[in-house]
């Protein structure tokens, strides 16, 4: 009797274990993922760029289009840090730029957090397209103007 009770607690062990790793292996799978799926959508956003640029049209064609004069760039990772570079040789007006690790980011302009209260701004720019629709939700509260996608605007012009 002892040897069977070890036996099914073994077993039980055992099966308790594999569902445990199973379901282990399952979500590092999803996070592999939806990394996998964010930078696919960063390698099209910048393919679309390069095409844009190669065929003569400029990002900032769109804001003058639409008559946006000063904006607020969500997001300062690669993509915000290239758009800021590559407004600064125009017009239009960074007002600042809104990150969550805002304390650990150095840029010629002003970097805030997305709890601070936002400058008057004519639009917001998201340029972490793959969060754009959870970040455009959290944003609405906080502004008044248009929240855009800079993978819209970037298929747009």
């Amino acid at each position: 009797m002892k040897k069977i009770t070890s036996v099914l607690t073994g077993m039980i062990g055992f099966g308790c274990g594999a569902v445990a790793a199973g379901r282990l292996a399952g979500n590092s799978a999803k996070g592999w993922k939806k990394m996998s799926d964010k930078h696919l959508a960063l390698m099209l956003l910048f393919n679309q760029w390069m095409i844009n640029k190669q065929s003569g049209k400029d990002i900032k064609e769109y804001f003058v289009k639409k008559k946006y004069q000063k904006i607020i760039i969500y997001g300062m990772s690669y993509v915000g840090e290239r758009l800021l570079d590559e407004l600064k040789r125009s017009d239009i007006e960074i007002v600042a730029a809104v990150d969550k690790n805002a304390d650990s980011i150095f840029a010629d302009i002003s970097v805030i957090s997305p709890d601070d209260k936002m400058p008057e701004a004519d639009c917001v720019v998201v340029t972490p397209v793959y969060f754009f629709e959870e970040i455009a939700e959290e944003m609405s509260a906080k502004v008044t103007c248009p929240i855009i996608s800079l993978e819209d605007i970037l298929y747009e012009i």
